[in-house]
């Protein structure tokens, strides 16, 4: 009798264990990358988590934006890329474990250097621009999609917006993107 209560006992621990496990955030650590479209170009994100608790993580993250902007005038085209380096706090919006789908909501500080015409202040037609570029500072916000594949892997639909009031040539800037998601165990 004593010999069937401790199965019993270790089996129910063992049913506990595997469902908490389940339930149980998949990870501390998750790493990913996404390339992503900006309203007039292009880049992309490299970003690592660090998972609080099952709800909410910090954001690290690298940023690359190359685009080009037109001079309304003349029409000339010139380029300005951003490198931007992120640190911000998510928080889960909306989670559905069985269908593996979570949105989470998130925002922080940006800080970086935003590079204009290659350094160049002229322009090919003659114009001088006022600016270089240099060191720009702001937030972000984000919302942030994760679609679960698999225990380890999530494909990822990131949409975010930059607003940098030291910005030479935009303060406000939009990009969404495409990219996958991988957790640490």
């Amino acid at each position: 009798m004593k010999r069937i209560n401790f199965f019993r006992i270790l089996f129910f621990g063992f049913v506990l264990f595997s469902v908490t496990n389940t339930f149980a955030q998949r990870s501390k650590v998750s790493v990913g990358v996404s390339p992503v479209l900006l309203m007039d170009g292009y880049g992309g994100t490299a970003h690592i988590n660090f998972h609080h608790k099952m709800t909410d993580f910090i954001q690290a993250n690298v940023f690359i934006g190359l685009s080009n902007k037109e001079v309304a005038s003349s029409n000339v085209e010139y380029p300005n890329d951003n490198y931007l380096f992120n640190l911000g706090y998510f928080t889960t919006l909306f989670s559905s474990p069985d269908k593996g789908i979570s949105l989470f909501l998130g925002g922080g500080a940006s800080l970086g250097l935003e590079h204009i015409n290659q350094g160049n202040l002229e322009l090919s037609d003659g114009s001088i621009l006022l600016s270089e570029g240099g060191f720009v500072y702001g937030g972000f916000a984000s919302l942030d999609l994760d679609w679960f594949l698999n225990e380890s892997l999530s494909l990822t639909l990131p949409v975010n917006g930059f607003y940098h009031p030291n910005s030479n040539i935009d303060e406000a800037m939009f990009f969404v993107g495409v990219g996958i998601r991988y957790y640490i165990n």
